[in-house]
């Protein structure tokens, strides 16, 4: 079984948002993991969205509790070779909408 799991600050995602995350992660490692698309495969991946505090999480050594809306950055995937260092980061404008 494959688990995908989701952080996020407490609130800020409602169920609604979390139906298409949920969905779109599924069908995105259902594929190699099976080797096709195959919805019946669905049920042996497992999407776990978890909220935390904004002091229970931290960004580049930085607490989300100490930094404003604008300052948070989102992973958004990793680059080739050193996974640390090859991140690719986007900025969160406050009305949660992300810019490239």
């Amino acid at each position: 079984m494959t688990v995908i799991t989701v952080n996020s600050p407490k609130g800020r995602l409602s169920a609604q948002q979390r139906r298409t995350p949920a969905e779109t992660l599924t069908d995105a490692v259902l594929v190699p993991e099976v080797g096709q698309f195959a919805p019946a495969a669905r049920v042996g991946f497992q999407v776990h969205f978890t909220e935390r505090e904004p002091d229970a999480m931290a960004i580049g050594g930085r607490l989300l509790a100490n930094t404003g809306p604008g300052e948070r950055r989102v992973h958004r995937g990793e680059g080739k070779g050193d996974p640390h260092s090859a991140r690719r980061l986007s900025r969160v404008r406050p009305t949660g909408r992300q810019r490239r």
